[in-house]
């Protein structure tokens, strides 16, 4: 073979190496831990057997968390090394996940002794909107915040009389707290800032009702 022809493929090949290098070197590049701190991130999560719900977790100074759900809020810790972040609830490891460029989670593994997966979560960068004196509604449901931490409930179009009216309803980062009776408990997330992602759960009803909403 001529030589030219070997040197010419020998350099060819070292460059096409160094490129694949670099780029797994940029895709294992470590998630700046100081930008993570402080910052909101949703998605959905399930119970074994049970439908996807949302949750928002708000990721704090010194590795604490909190993590919302229907159910109530649960205190945590985090830990990011690299790009891998580990995620702890009820003082035992619950989740891991890496951390991907686009502010992702992918590659979920699950640990969690109180039976949830965490399906997906995605840092949510929209501003926090005021909710008193807007409406949020869909077809089934509809929830009119009112000033004085006090909402509305519809079920159906917000018109005529409510449902329930006003309810008392706590907001804490991107999650919405609120019951309809004294076991009739409702959650919803703040997607962005253009609709709310919730569920209920009635009593004597085994079934979690998913449920979401549009700014109008």
């Amino acid at each position: 073979m001529d030589k030219r022809l070997i040197y010419s493929a020998a350099i060819f090949m070292f460059a096409a190496l160094g490129l694949s290098a670099c780029k797994k070197s940029s895709g294992d590049a470590a998630v700046d831990n100081t930008a993570f701190k402080n910052t909101i991130w949703t998605g959905e999560f399930n119970y074994t057997g049970k439908t996807a719900e949302p949750v928002s977790i708000d990721f704090s100074e010194g590795g604490q968390l909190l993590w919302h759900e229907l159910k109530g809020n649960r205190i945590g810790t985090w830990k990011l090394e690299g790009k891998k972040l580990s995620i702890s609830l009820d003082n035992a490891p619950s989740f891991t996940g890496d951390v991907t460029s686009d502010n992702k989670l992918t590659n979920l593994q699950t640990s969690d002794g109180g039976g949830r997966t965490l399906k997906n979560a995605a840092l949510d960068k929209a501003a926090i909107p005021d909710l008193a004196n807007t409406v949020w509604a869909a077809d089934n449901v509809s929830l009119k915040f009112k000033a004085g931490g006090k909402l509305d409930l519809f079920f159906g179009p917000p018109v005529g009389f409510p449902t329930y009216m006003d309810l008392n309803y706590t907001v804490s980062g991107r999650a919405i707290h609120f019951d309809a009776l004294a076991d009739y408990n409702w959650f919803a997330v703040i997607n962005g800032g253009a609709s709310l992602k919730g569920t209920n759960h009635a009593p004597n009803d085994p079934t979690v009702y998913v449920f979401t909403v549009v700014k109008q």
